[in-house]
């Protein structure tokens, strides 16, 4: 890679078997827990010249989570969720004074639960920031995304951030 980039995997699992007393005013002693996850994320951030780079990321994870109730009929939850996303998100610093970043997204969540059955979900975003430093000690942040969600639908949100440093090291 070019001075500057980098390639990073970051990878992670979790396994736990407990018990779950409940509350105290309705105990449940014999009530265990499994949890199990495992997730993994590449990442990568290319600079492609002096003012300009290119970041990619792919995060994955599934995650086992059932709760065994032996005392109470009909009241056990098994529930396996998966996770997936990837990001592209392009940022140029314009005279140093103005980072724009502009970026795609994409994410897709699926669940099955013995309670409620399976549900699934996309989320396909679009945004766009700029970062201007340009008044001293104070930094405006102007930003527009775009939502796309098979459930809830579309949305445009619109932000507007204002920054003031007291110093640089603070």
């Amino acid at each position: 890679f070019s001075p500057g980039s980098s390639l990073k995997y970051t990878f992670g699992a979790y396994k736990s078997d407990v018990g779950v007393p409940g509350p105290v005013e309705i105990p449940t002693p014999d009530a265990s827990q499994y949890t199990e996850r495992i997730y993994s994320t590449i990442a990568s951030d290319f600079k492609l010249n002096d003012i300009s780079n290119l970041k990619v990321t792919l995060y994955g994870d599934k995650s086992i989570l059932n709760y065994l109730e032996p005392s109470v009929a009909g009241a056990d939850t098994y529930s396996t969720e998966k996770n997936g996303e990837a990001n592209v998100e392009y940022t140029c610093d314009v005279a140093g004074i103005n980072v724009l970043t502009a970026g795609l997204r994409a994410r897709y969540d699926w669940l099955d639960q013995n309670q409620i059955g399976q549900k699934d979900a996309t989320t396909k975003s679009v945004y766009l920031q700029d970062t201007l430093d340009f008044l001293g000690s104070w930094i405006v942040s102007p930003s527009l995304r775009y939502d796309s969600h098979s459930v809830y639908g579309d949305s445009l949100n619109p932000q507007v951030s204002l920054v003031y440093n007291i110093d640089d090291n603070l």
